[in-house]
């Protein structure tokens, strides 16, 4: 049984890798080192001083977002660190390695028992994943047909409706999740439910909400900054939007530590389909994993020790 699970895994890693070496290769082929500096040198400073800044402040927001999750027993300063922590080994390790390491902070600094630190977790990844589906929907009613945006908008309210019903009827969710045993034996899933539908108040639930739409709207901000006046691509605010869209989804993409070669492929691909051209596009790419990756020189600070008393 563990020879088959090493296998897996074994498999699951070569198949990550081959994805970001092609897309690693999608992005470089025909590119050289002075081309990318060329690029890189017509950049003004003003521009990446505000992408670089919008960066910085989506650190705050989502700190202030796990301070909402967490409750009173964690202070502000130890939720920037887990921040720090979370994305900063998100980048360098595989499997989203930084969230295990952002409840182990939890745990060991804070206090915080797993399951409620696993829970806080998966409520953001929950969050996140809602707005990315309102912006995608947006992005495909605009481009594709009204219909789309429509159609998303009826599932994502009936998906919330629910939510809320399960929440109000506790009995009534218990005898929906027993008819699908298969998915109750999911962990993440089992954790996920218990923390929306027990363990968190209305109130919570509406501010982490808030606070996420904030965080996406701060990390739309950085990369339209980035395409339209970093890059100064000659494109609309439209096209700079739906690009973001689609490096944003080419991200849930599995690959290797940070979406490492993934994330540069779809911004790529995403600016392509707007008529930019593929040197500017890699280097803008590359600006992007910079700014995004900074916060990693942080982790080291951020795992100093000190107890829960202290925040």
């Amino acid at each position: 049984m563990r020879i088959g699970v090493k296998k897996s895994k074994i498999i699951k890693f070569l198949l990550q890798a081959a994805i970001s070496l092609l897309c690693i290769y999608y992005v470089f082929r025909g590119t050289s080192p002075a081309q990318l500096i060329s690029v890189f040198s017509g950049y003004a400073a003003a521009p990446v001083a505000a992408a670089a800044a919008a960066v910085a402040v989506i650190m705050l927001v989502n700190s202030a977002r796990i301070k909402i999750l967490c409750g009173p027993g964690v202070g502000f300063r130890a939720a920037l660190k887990a921040t720090i922590v979370g994305q900063g080994l998100n980048n360098i390790l595989p499997a989203k390695g930084g969230d295990i390491a952002k409840m182990a902070y939890f745990n060991r600094n804070c206090g915080l028992p797993l399951p409620e630190a696993s829970g806080v977790v998966l409520v953001e990844r929950f969050f996140d994943a809602n707005c990315l589906f309102i912006l995608a929907g947006i992005m495909l009613g605009e481009y594709i047909s009204r219909g789309v945006f429509v159609l998303l908008g009826i599932i994502f309210a009936l998906c919330w409706g629910a939510l809320i019903f399960f929440r109000r009827r506790p009995a009534a969710f218990e005898s929906f999740w027993n008819f699908l045993p298969g998915v109750k034996k999911i962990k993440f899933l089992d954790e996920l439910g218990k923390y929306l539908l027990r363990d968190m108040p209305s109130r919570r639930m509406f501010e982490c909400a808030a606070a996420t739409a904030a965080s996406w709207a701060m990390y739309c901000s950085s990369i339209m900054i980035s395409f339209l006046y970093v890059g100064n691509f000659a494109i609309s605010p439209g096209a700079a939007f739906s690009a973001f869209v689609i490096s944003a989804a080419g991200q849930l993409v599995p690959s290797s530590p940070g979406s490492l070669g993934v994330l540069e492929a779809s911004i790529v691909w995403g600016l392509g389909l707007f008529g930019v051209a593929h040197d500017p596009a890699a280097g803008i790419a590359l600006f992007i994993r910079l700014i995004q990756f900074l916060p990693t020189i942080f982790v080291p600070f951020a795992l100093t020790g000190e107890g829960r008393k202290r925040y």
